[in-house]
């Protein structure tokens, strides 16, 4: 029992410089934290903690084999599987930007087409409505290209 005070002191100590406002509870308090706090346990391992593993082979005999060959067959298999993950990914973001390129080619290729036929329509025929309406699409399209990136950043 004192081990476990002592224990619970280092716990308090730990808390206290860690939590400022700690310092200004009462023990009563500073203890209940010091319970809610450590009834929270953090643990992430594809095994069981050492004290549970050993449980499991009380309970069904052979568990704790089984456990740690299955646990050998999933690594075994995330290994591999990991390259075929990774070269979808790079194939992936290869086929992504081919494609951004592509619609910027073809983004360019329109609007200088437009650009073209606004000057054309502008020089030969003297409408300016005719020739604002083709001038219009392009205009808007980098105004707009520009106001969404900006929003983005």
């Amino acid at each position: 029992m004192s081990q476990k005070k002592k224990e619970i002191s280092k716990h308090q100590s730990e808390i206290i410089e860690q939590l400022p406002f700690a310092k200004k509870l009462d023990k009563k308090d500073l203890n209940i934290l010091v319970s809610v706090i450590s009834s929270f346990e953090k643990f992430e391992s594809p095994l069981p903690k050492s004290s549970e593993f050993k449980e499991y082979d009380s309970v069904h005999k052979g568990s704790a084999k089984m456990i740690l060959e299955y646990i050998k067959k999933e690594q075994s298999y995330r290994h591999k599987q990991e390259p075929l993950v990774m070269k979808t990914f790079l194939q992936d973001l290869h086929y992504n930007a081919q494609e951004s390129k592509r619609g910027q080619i073809y983004a360019f290729i329109i609007t200088i087409l437009f650009l073209g036929a606004a000057f054309y329509i502008a020089s030969f025929t003297k409408s300016p409505a005719l020739s604002s309406l083709f001038l219009a699409p392009p205009l808007f399209s980098v105004i707009d290209r520009m106001i969404s990136n900006r929003k983005k950043k």
